[in-house]
């Protein structure tokens, strides 16, 4: 079930974080996860 998952994921890369990240007078540890459901999307929909 998880690698069905896994398949169905995106993962893009925010080029600010990694900028960040990689300033040494930054040197910042930001993340952020962001999930969207499509079934979520539909039901709002048909509401």
């Amino acid at each position: 079930m998880i690698d069905v998952l896994r398949n169905k994921m995106v993962v893009e890369e925010d080029a600010q974080y990694s900028a960040a990240y990689h300033d040494p007078g930054m040197r910042s540890i930001a993340n952020a996860v962001q999930v969207f459901s499509m079934m979520a999307a539909q039901l709002i929909k048909s509401s």
